[in-house]
């Protein structure tokens, strides 16, 4: 009971989930509810092929940006003018450090 005594009748004129719809209010209703899910289907969908081209882009400019990267270190590599080297001398260590290579590797 309310506080003024009047009784409330539980709310039956809405759509069970058994029971059909029964006015055109409740099939508009059930039908914008299959719209919206097909929506958000097609939505998700959508974005996820969305996301596996957006990926592979991001591989494609990574892999390219890689690749530029490198290009430059070996022509700044060139321009620095390393010296070829000798047949006595360890490939890739400095000439100041020739004898303490040699060392270790003895």
């Amino acid at each position: 009971m309310s506080p003024k005594g009047i009784r409330y009748k539980p709310c039956t004129h809405f759509m069970s989930a058994k029971a059909a719809p029964k006015t055109l209010h409740q099939v508009r209703n059930v039908a914008y509810f299959f719209a919206a899910w097909l929506g958000v289907q097609k939505g998700y969908i959508e974005k996820s092929a969305n996301d596996r081209l957006w990926v592979e882009h991001q591989r494609k400019v990574r892999q390219q940006n890689v690749e530029r990267q490198q290009a430059l270190d070996s022509i700044k590599l060139m321009q620095q003018g390393v010296r070829a080297t000798t047949p006595g001398q360890l490939e890739g260590v400095p000439a100041e450090l020739q004898q303490l290579a040699e060392a270790f590797t003895k």
